[in-house]
């Protein structure tokens, strides 16, 4: 049950090696501290795979839960990625790079879920603080 339609998510993702090696995601959203929705996956390996594509493969798929539901007013996302917050909150420019076309995705998908009314912000904290999406996201590469 959402709260006054907010929920916090989660987000993390990584690679293994980075970059070049399978990547992995997670997500987990939380309303009221209790978990709602989680999901997870893995990317294959190869030229633009990378840590920070692996971390916006995360987003964008916690922006897409967002958009299609109807009971999500407004998020927080959470990550541990300096690079994605500061791009997302339009403080740093994306340049090229193996992440670029999941960047500008993720930007495009985040002004689609805005246009529906929906608040949708971000917050960085240090890594031992995003135990939760580390652990799913390390379960994703485990379990690939």
């Amino acid at each position: 049950m959402l709260t006054a339609g907010y929920a916090v998510i989660e987000v993390d993702g990584g690679c293994w090696p980075n970059p070049g090696g399978p990547g992995s995601w997670a997500w987990i959203a939380s309303a009221g501290g209790i978990e709602i929705a989680r999901d997870s996956g893995t990317l294959p390996a190869g030229a633009d795979a990378s840590n920070n594509a692996s971390e916006y493969a995360a987003v964008l798929e916690a922006l897409a839960w967002i958009f299609g539901r109807h009971d999500v007013l407004s998020a927080q996302i959470v990550t541990d990625s300096k690079m994605l917050h500061r791009q997302l909150t339009g403080r740093w420019r994306v340049r090229k790079g193996r992440y670029a076309e999941e960047a500008h995705r993720a930007m495009r998908l985040l002004k689609a879920v805005r246009r529906r009314d929906k608040i949708v912000t971000f917050r960085l904290v240090p890594r031992r603080m995003n135990e939760r999406a580390d652990a799913a996201e390390k379960a994703a590469r485990n379990l690939s």
